[in-house]
């Protein structure tokens, strides 16, 4: 079985016939250690019974202190067994789920597992993320879209669109939506807004990565829509988006112009 780190996403269904489950935090594995964050009950509007939603999220957190996971009448599973996060999941009852998230970057150490709990719920427990992020997100929509019409990518008889784009990440075949795709089938050309602060920039550089070992290889044609007029000191965070992708700032109209014309 894999010792690779992995991750769980913990959800909330407030309607079980519905199945519309909200994500609520995230537990990390690695190296037989164990980390979390999850949602608090005061911002979690959705949740019917507030002291049963604390309940369970204290009862995840004090699974992964635990030398071992026991349920009922299984074999205990020790937290240094991989097959530690499948036993955790089998903690869900009736609204309060738990799905497997797949692997983390294979060089996390026990010590950044807090870091990393926290970089996955920033990105997937969906109401932290919505208030942090609502308004620069709209303005830079508002920018990216413009450009990208007066690029002409609309016009085009591939244009797509966003859409989702399948590609394996760590030999896994996942599904991931973009903002601007173009080409009919695969994929020619893949296009995303990325907010300068540094936990989206680390997610679409990851993304970008992979994307480029298999579906759109061409650096040209993977493109991160950034503007840099909104975040200060971002010097760092272009180099590492430009690691694999090509820039597109739209604080530049005659530059963002000119890449997205290079798109073949």
């Amino acid at each position: 079985m894999t010792s690779v780190p992995r991750y769980i996403v913990a959800k909330y269904a407030p309607d079980l016939h519905r199945m519309e489950p909200k994500n609520i935090g995230v537990i990390v594995w690695a190296a037989g250690h164990a980390a979390s964050k999850f949602l608090e009950s005061e911002d979690a509007d959705f949740v019917t019974d507030p002291k049963v939603f604390d309940r369970w999220v204290r009862f995840w957190e004090a699974q992964t202190r635990e030398t071992a996971i026991r349920i009922g009448h299984r074999k205990p599973v020790p937290r240094n067994d991989p097959a530690f996060v499948d036993e955790f999941c089998r903690t869900q009852k009736g609204n309060f789920l738990l799905f497997d998230g797949g692997r983390v970057h294979e060089d996390l150490a026990a010590s950044n597992l807090e870091d990393a709990a926290a970089f996955l719920f920033d990105e997937l427990v969906s109401v932290a993320r919505q208030r942090a992020t609502l308004e620069p997100n709209v303005a830079l929509k508002t920018k990216c879209d413009s450009i990208v019409g007066e690029a002409g990518l609309t016009r085009r008889d591939d244009w797509q669109g966003q859409r989702s784009v399948r590609f394996p990440v760590e030999d896994i075949e996942q599904e991931f939506e973009f903002h601007y795709v173009v080409g009919n089938g695969s994929p020619k050309a893949v296009g995303h807004r990325v907010p300068l602060k540094q936990l989206h920039v680390n997610s679409a550089a990851f993304l970008f990565e992979w994307l480029g070992k298999s579906v759109v290889r061409r650096k040209e044609n993977r493109l991160a829509l950034v503007d840099t007029s909104a975040y200060p000191d971002v010097e760092m965070r272009i180099g590492l988006l430009d690691r694999f992708a090509s820039v597109v700032d739209v604080a530049d109209a005659r530059q963002a112009l000119r890449k997205l014309n290079q798109i073949e």
